[in-house]
Order: structure tokens, then C-alpha cells, then sequence
């Protein structure tokens, strides 16, 4: 997965492989580049990219990530299990957290999981946040 194998593979006419190797290097290519610009904005304090969904995820930490992005105000950029990339403004912070304060344990799990697996999920989330109302008692 080299460029002397890519071209090794174009000097003897490996065309499937050829295009194989210049995928794979592209690829890692654009990882790299993904990974040194979110270094960049981590650094910037006006500006939160963090991703929700690192290897084993805490709740814990993505309500903490919501409840920052409420204090400061600041729109947040995810990336969701499918990898999408989306952005949660405080307002639809505020609703999430409205919500998961109100619910149990279990439910509030699947909120989360909804909220972060998948940007049709995500959607589905905000969409039930900002129209849910609480029944009286």
C-alpha cells in the first residue's frame, strides 16, 4: 500500500490492483488530513469538535459535552457511529438535556444512543426534543 507498489502496478498493467493501492493511499490520506485539523480546532476555544463516539462511549460524557455546549453557547460539531458529521446548536442542547432530565435510566440511554448512532437518528432526536412537551401533573 505504498507508491512504489501503485507504480509497480501501473508499469505491468495490474489495473484492479493499481486502482486497489491508489484508493487505500487516498484513504490514509484523508484520515490524516482529518486528524490534524480537528487537532487544530480542539485547540480553538471558541469552537468544540468532539466526537461522541470513541471506542467505548460514556453517556456521562456526551450529557457533559451538551451542558458545555449550552454554558458557552457554541454550536458542536459530532461524529456519529455512521460517521456523519453534524452540528447540534445550544438551543437543541438545551431541549436534549430538558428532556433527558426528565426520563429514567433506560430511556435515557436510548435517547443518547439515538442521538449519536446515525444522522437519521440524530434527526429523529432533535425532532422529538424540540416538540416534546411535558404532560402536566
Amino acid at each position: 500500500m505504498n507508491t512504489v507498489k501503485l507504480i509497480d502496478n501501473f508499469l505491468n498493467e495490474e489495473y484492479e490492483e493499481f486502482r486497489d493501492n491508489l484508493n487505500d493511499i487516498i484513504q490514509q490520506k484523508i484520515i490524516d488530513k482529518k486528524m490534524s485539523s480537528v487537532v487544530d480546532v480542539i485547540g480553538d476555544v471558541f469552537e468544540s469538535n468532539k466526537s461522541l463516539n470513541t471506542g467505548s462511549i460514556l453517556h456521562e460524557s456526551t450529557i457533559d459535552i451538551l451542558r458545555d455546549s449550552v454554558k458557552q453557547n457554541s454550536t458542536i460539531t459530532i461524529e456519529l457511529g455512521d460517521l456523519a458529521e453534524v452540528y447540534l446548536k445550544p438551543k437543541h442542547s438545551e431541549k436534549i438535556l430538558e428532556i433527558f432530565d426528565t426520563i429514567d435510566e433506560s430511556n435515557q440511554k436510548i435517547l443518547i444512543e439515538n442521538l449519536i448512532s446515525t444522522k437519521v437518528g440524530f434527526e429523529k432526536t432533535i425532532n422529538f426534543c424540540t416538540k416534546y412537551k411535558r404532560k402536566a401533573k
